[in-house]
């Protein structure tokens, strides 16, 4: 294995950003005795800080300064923030397993950057800037410049018909930008390609969504998402609502799996070797099982790696390249265990479908039709039930809908008959066979606290809802005629878990440990702040096989019967037939086939500890004092959209700078530096909220400012005296009300 770096002279390219100077900057892991074109991976690392200082105090590297978004410099006492370095213990991985990986650099004119109307978050730049380093590489596969530029011959070395891309926090939603600029229809980015790049596998890692005016998913290519408990940037897990909406829409004609690695009690920058300072100081929460894996006073985490680098090279070696091994997605599939080097660090959740494609399903209730079978006996029938609704959950998708279920068998047994609820695709008498499917499918979780009066608290956990920690109950199929095929118990396939505890960010000043499962007085969440846990809802997997069908026999729907645990309360969600795509991946009978297959997997990842960092239980952030509008102007400022940028690169060679406008700009100082993150800075004045904004550098202070841009109009419709809150992940800056006679 071997890396070479290349950083060709910053310009403005009227591909990525044509009136912002940005720049090729990347690093190359390679493998050294490979033979014949290798596939590609591109790693894209999220928002950050682009200058960094060493302070002898402190545990690694201060990035507070983003001097070199703009000027390509940094202040004296400062270096550049190589963010693009911080992968190289995945990159230098999968190298030694034959790809190619180009890890990008995203410093100028992109990290820190203002955003625009369209693009608030930079994040459909990022996706051009990975397009144009994919075109770059192009021109170096297919001719003669490469050995100048990079000390090696990369000429006819990448398999360009096997390309994945990996994104870290807003390069999560970069990469997905990516794929979407490429297909847009009259995209001009198929044409600037000699060999025309086929993306074929996305991970992306505690990834930010909804950061432009797009929505961007993922269809036609093998997905996973990693999410961070912990994660005090990103702390809304957002990379759930791209599971969301893509299970709900089965918008795919070629079927491909689609996953999310739900790690418990690991932060945000700590997957960056580079990004040295924690994001969280631990996680709030009441179970006393909650794990913490970094040390929020040291430069990073081993072991937070660990939960990494597993299920990043395993999901390439699965779906990426000309001979993919299967076996490494039992890693992201529930149906299969958890190797031990895994669990002995901390405990995970895993989503899955192989399938979200129309015909590799029939949906038995995604909980969007009215509640009830009604006449017709299709959809969904409870009885004796608590408590039945159908309703979003917090942190999920909008689009996304999931049954609330809750069951007391202590009171309602006397009514006769154990509770149940069963969904139908087939009216009463009438049916269809499942013998080109192979499990049936559904998501689960316990239910948040306040679960059944409309306010959810965020989402807290509440032991008295599930009092054993988990839960259980029996599932059959259900023939046409009503009949239970033999049932089974959920416990055999799965243990589902309470929401889990949250991170916060550097806002928090009190970083005493806790002890295990305490919450001292005055350490109460404040409801401003929503609870205290993710509603990670994890996947079941239960063999057709195991409910002892023949073949040929007809189904109408399925049944859960609530006749194991007294007690319960539960989200429900994608009840669904399914077909394996790898049809000799899952094994039966059984629910867990067998350990991880870990014979392929080499000994060169690092072991994990053997006991992960002590549970730390930390107070709710806090409202931070001190912060001030210091002015509010009006002004003319040229204010580009992305759709300007994107109608440049079709139709001009040398780009019209827009029109000045007017605009109003809010300035803003605050007491303490603003974290440059995968969050959105946003302004909050009373019911509306403006995200077309930046941090801004104080001399000798770092970054203690920040601007606001709005239109006119949005001034003149604010409230006299709206209360006004600066809010950048988990900082959040009291601004007192808003003046209007401050405008000059």
């Amino acid at each position: 294995m071997a890396s070479t770096e290349y950083k060709l002279p910053a310009r403005r390219d009227v591909l990525v950003a044509p009136f912002t100077v940005t720049e090729l900057w990347a690093r190359i892991y390679r493998p050294t005795n490979a033979t014949g074109p290798r596939p590609v991976i591109v790693m894209l690392h999220g928002n950050h800080s682009t200058c960094g200082r060493f302070d002898p105090a402190l545990p690694g590297r201060v990035d507070d300064d983003s001097t070199y978004t703009d000027s390509g410099r940094c202040p004296e006492g400062y270096v550049v923030v190589p963010s693009h370095e911080g992968y190289a213990y995945l990159a230098n991985q999968l190298a030694t397993w034959g790809y190619f990986v180009v890890s990008i650099n995203a410093n100028r004119g992109i990290n820190a950057g203002w955003g625009d109307d369209e693009d608030f978050g930079l994040n459909l730049r990022r996706g051009r800037l990975i397009l144009r380093h994919l075109m770059q590489l192009d021109r170096w596969n297919t001719g003669n410049g490469s050995l100048k530029a990079l000390g090696f011959n990369l000429r006819g070395q990448l398999d360009f018909e096997q390309i994945g891309l990996f994104g870290h926090s807003r390069g999560g939603e970069g990469v997905r930008a990516a794929l979407n600029q490429y297909r847009d229809i009259g995209s001009i980015w198929p044409s600037q390609f000699r060999n025309k790049p086929k993306i074929r596998a996305i991970f992306e890692l505690a990834p930010v969504d909804g950061q432009t005016n797009r929505v961007l998913n993922a269809e036609g290519v093998a997905w996973n998402v990693l999410l961070p408990t912990c994660d005090g940037d990103v702390s809304d897990l957002q990379g759930q609502h791209v599971f969301d909406r893509m299970i709900t829409a089965r918008a795919e004609t070629t079927p491909s799996p689609k996953s999310m690695f739900t790690v418990e009690g690991t932060n945000h920058n700590f997957y960056n070797t580079e990004w040295q300072q924690s994001d969280s100081q631990g996680c709030y929460s009441t179970d006393p099982q909650q794990p913490v894996v970094f040390d929020p006073n040291a430069a990073g985490s081993e072991a937070q790696r660990t939960t990494a680098l597993y299920p990043v090279t395993a999901f390439f070696r699965a779906n990426l390249g000309n001979d993919p091994a299967a076996v490494f997605g039992n890693l992201l599939d529930p149906q299969y265990r958890m190797p031990n080097k895994l669990t002995r660090v901390t405990r995970f959740r895993r989503t899955y479908t192989d399938n979200v494609a129309r015909k590799g399903s029939i949906v038995l209730d995604d909980f969007v039709r009215p509640i009830g079978a009604g006449e017709t006996g299709l959809g969904n029938e409870t009885s004796n039930l608590k408590y039945f609704t159908q309703t979003s959950v917090p942190e999920h998708d909008i689009v996304a809908q999931f049954g609330v279920l809750a069951w007391d068998t202590t009171v309602l047994k006397s009514k006769g008959g154990m509770p149940f609820y069963q969904a139908s695709a087939a009216v009463p008498g009438s049916g269809f066979t499942v013998d080109a499917f192979d499990t049936l499918e559904f998501r689960i979780g316990l239910a948040c606290k306040g679960f059944a009066d409309g306010g959810f608290y965020g989402c807290e956990a509440d032991p008295a809802l599930n009092p054993s920690g988990t839960t259980d109950f029996s599932v059959a199929i259900l023939s046409p005629d009503g009949f239970m095929s033999r049932t089974v118990s959920l416990s055999r396939y799965a243990r589902p878990l309470a929401p889990v505890g949250i991170g916060y960010g550097p806002i928090i000043i009190n970083q005493e440990p806790r002890v295990a499962g305490a919450i001292l007085p005055g350490n109460e969440p404040p409801d401003v702040f929503n609870g205290n846990g993710h509603p990670v809802l994890q996947t079941v997997r239960i063999p057709l096989a195991d409910f002892g069908l023949l073949k040929g026999a007809r189904v109408r729907g399925a049944r859960l019967t609530f006749d194991r645990a007294a007690i319960g309360a539960i989200y429900l969600g994608n009840l669904r037939f399914t077909r394996v795509l790898d049809a000799g991946k899952s094994t039966g009978p059984g629910p867990i086939p067998g350990p991880f297959v870990t014979a392929e997997v080499p000994s060169s990842p690092p072991a994990a500890p053997a006991a992960a960092a002590p549970v730390m239980h930390m107070p709710a952030p806090r409202m931070i004092g001190g912060a001030q509008v210091s002015r509010i102007l009006r002004e003319r400022r040229s204010v580009v959209s992305a759709s300007q940028v994107i109608g440049s690169a079709k139709f001009a060679a040398a780009p019209v700078w827009p029109a000045p406008r007017e605009v109003v700009t809010i300035a803003i100082s605050v007491p303490e530096p603003l974290v440059i993150g995968g969050a959105l800075l946003t302004l909050r004045i009373g019911d509306q909220t403006f995200r077309l904004g930046q941090a801004v550098s104080v001399p000798t202070q770092g970054l203690k400012a920040a601007r606001f841009i709005l239109t006119p109009e949005a001034f003149a419709a604010l409230p006299q005296g709206a209360p006004m809150v600066l809010e950048n992940g988990a900082q959040r800056f009291d601004l007192g009300t808003l003046d209007k006679a401050m405008l000059h």
